[in-house]
């Protein structure tokens, strides 16, 4: 239950009408919600007008009825109001600029420091670490998955409550502005930015775009509280010479919280850091990658600003497991597959095709690529690079997925004697790789989240069993 909350919170917000709320301002508002399956007694039901879903078309008697307070839009109301003479409901313009006005109010109702987190890799894992991290001393609240829009972020404000003394809050981004917006919802004191690379490349045309949006985060919390830079990101070590507070991380000489060293293993990866002049820790995780090196810096240098001991964070690392799909490692018989399926960039392939070069094994090093999604215009030569890149490592076997993957698969085979093989038939492809299992192999399955890689592991899983 919301904490704090009234309707007469509601009256503030701009709106063509309010219906039916006379003498209810005193009253309270259990939860927000936007799905009309999820709506109780009590609670306010936001109608969001969504890519694929309109929730207006699912409004009815019951829905009016048993929640509170309907918030729809002008259109809607105008055609179908009238049927419903007993609801209440404030009409607006635009029910998601709504839903994030609401949550800014209620966010405002907590005098505790939000830290918002951006990049464009990295960023839900480093949110969980930083979860993980900041728990050992205070009460959390973090974005759930990856709630990081104009409307997952309202969603996770609204989990806020009384016991919380800090906030984590994940912000994603594919257009010019959008962390702007997100940053007036969420009100953050800190921010933390993991990388600039190329992402979501449709809206944001070029890196420089890239780091113009995702500092965005930086010039809001400027004068409010701490900017945390990963000074080994060319584009964002540049924000240290802004004024402000201003925490380093990296393997840069200076920084405050420096990766000193790195080793991997076929079951975890050890980070090893100094924290200013004098100490010196090695943090362990089960992950697999450099990358998360970055993570690891960025969690301890926030956790090490609020209070938090360091051998305690780095216990609470070491039981990190985060999201699935992220360099999970599992083995199939005597192989073994490094589960990274969640999503893909040309980064983010890269530090994975990395980390399967850092890894020292007799096994043969397989690679299964989906297509990597919303890289706009330049998405073949983007592919195609991949491709030359993957060529230039200790990979043994390229397999390729989709669409825009043929162009990795016919790079890679144009510099390496040994051809790539491309499919666009995921069952083919996966009986294929069943296959190719006898031999021992070290194999890395990664894809674009639509591209559905995840199908590939869980196939794979049972196959034969897995340890």
């Amino acid at each position: 239950m919301m904490e704090r909350f009234y309707i007469s919170h509601l009256l503030q917000i701009p709106a063509v009408s309010h219906v039916g709320l006379a003498d209810r301002t005193k009253e309270p508002v259990n939860n927000i919600v936007i799905d009309t399956r999820k709506v109780k007694d009590g609670d306010l039901f936001v109608a969001i007008n969504g890519a694929n879903i309109d929730a207006h078309d699912f409004i009815d008697e019951s829905v009016v009825s048993q929640a509170q307070l309907c918030v729809v839009s002008k259109e809607w109301y105008t055609q179908r109001g009238h049927e419903y003479h007993n609801g209440s409901f404030l009409v607006v313009e635009d029910t998601t600029t709504t839903l994030g006005q609401l949550a800014r109010l209620y966010r405002d109702e907590f005098q505790i420091p939000v830290i918002g987190i951006t990049g464009s890799n990295g960023k839900t894992t480093t949110k969980e670490m930083l979860k993980s991290v900041l728990s050992v001393k205070h009460q959390v609240c973090a974005t759930s998955g990856n709630y990081n829009n104009l409307i997952g972020v309202p969603l996770t404000l609204f989990t806020l409550r009384r016991n919380h003394d800090i906030a984590v809050v994940e912000m994603g981004t594919n257009r010019p502005g959008e962390i702007g917006a997100l940053c007036q919802i969420a009100n953050p004191n800190d921010g933390i930015i993991t990388n600039i690379g190329y992402a979501h490349m449709e809206g944001l045309s070029t890196l420089e775009d890239v780091a113009k949006e995702k500092t965005a985060l930086y010039k809001y919390v400027a004068n409010r509280g701490i900017r945390y830079i990963n000074a080994d990101d060319s584009y964002l070590a540049s924000q240290k010479v802004v004024a402000g507070q201003n925490v380093i991380f990296g393997m840069d000489g200076n920084a405050d919280v420096r990766i000193a060293g790195y080793s991997t293993n076929d079951s975890g990866s050890t980070v090893s850091l100094e924290v200013g002049q004098n100490t010196r820790c090695d943090v362990s995780i089960p992950k697999l990658g450099r990358h998360f090196a970055y993570s690891v810096a960025g969690a301890v240098a926030v956790g090490l600003q609020y209070s938090c001991g360091l051998d305690e964070m780095k216990e609470a690392l070491s039981a990190f497991h985060g999201a699935p799909g992220r360099m999970d490692v599992f083995r199939v018989g005597e192989n073994t597959v490094i589960d990274d399926t969640y999503n893909a960039n040309p980064s983010s392939v890269k530090a994975a095709v990395d980390t399967l070069d850092d890894l020292t094994t007799d096994c043969d090093k397989v690679v299964v690529l989906g297509d990597m999604l919303e890289l706009g215009h330049r998405s073949a030569e983007y592919h195609r690079e991949v491709g030359e890149y993957i060529a230039g490592s200790k990979v043994m076997t390229l397999m390729t997925y989709g669409s825009d993957s043929k162009e990795m698969s016919d790079a890679f085979s144009e510099i390496r004697s040994v051809k790539a093989a491309h499919y666009t038939d995921i069952g083919e492809l996966t009986r294929t790789l069943i296959e190719c299992m006898s031999v021992r192999t070290i194999l890395l399955v990664k894809g674009s989240r639509s591209m559905h890689m995840e199908l590939i592991v869980e196939k794979l899983k049972n196959s034969v069993p897995v340890t």
